[in-house]
């Protein structure tokens, strides 16, 4: 069940979760699709294999080396990118997908599973993630607590252009924890 360990906090995402995801959304094929925390890049090609949307349109981000390695290596397979040239323009990244790429996605798609580079890195860059997010979205003067899905789902929203779409696998405590009662609000807005 653990794609590197139980201490990264990284899983992949079973096909028939992602087949259903996928199957909730309308995909068009000249969608702009990104997943921002993409692992193996399941939702990339599920986005690919239902809709048809081309290798151009969509983008793969990942802040660890293994899993961006995996979602190239399977794009390029698909794709049949056998020389570097063509493998290097496969638009998937190793970076923080927390930084700002735009908001103008068709789709924001993905499990924004984590890494335990996230904490570090997001303190290290804070003033990068901050330049698209909000680090206080109850607007009462003070940081709220540093939470990887507060700016997961920040990205998604900022991310998708209006009449964009998101759809995210999110913890159960997201829906029920008072923890995450500020994030559901910012939601609902």
């Amino acid at each position: 069940r653990s794609f590197q360990g139980t201490n990264l906090n990284q899983y992949m995402t079973e096909q028939c979760v992602i087949a259903f995801m996928v199957d909730l959304i309308d995909i068009k094929p000249s969608y702009k699709v990104l997943d921002f925390e993409c692992g193996s890049g399941g939702f990339l090609s599920a986005a690919i294999d239902k809709s048809g949307v081309p290798l151009e349109n969509i983008t793969g981000i990942d802040i660890d080396l293994l899993p961006y390695i995996i979602a190239k290596t399977y794009l390029a397979i698909y794709f049949k990118c056998y020389d570097k040239d063509r493998i290097d323009s496969i638009p998937v990244y190793c970076k923080n997908g927390l930084f700002y790429y735009g908001n103008d996605w068709d789709l924001v798609i993905g499990n924004p599973s984590g890494s335990d580079k996230y904490p570090n890195e997001e303190r290290k860059d804070i003033d990068k993630v901050l330049a698209n997010l909000e680090a206080d979205l109850n607007l009462n003067r003070r940081p709220d607590s540093f939470s990887e899905y507060n700016f997961s789902i920040q990205q998604a929203i900022r991310s998708a252009k209006v009449s964009g779409k998101i759809c995210l696998i999110l913890p159960e405590g997201f829906f029920s924890n008072s923890q995450y009662e500020i994030l559901r609000k910012y939601v609902a807005r």
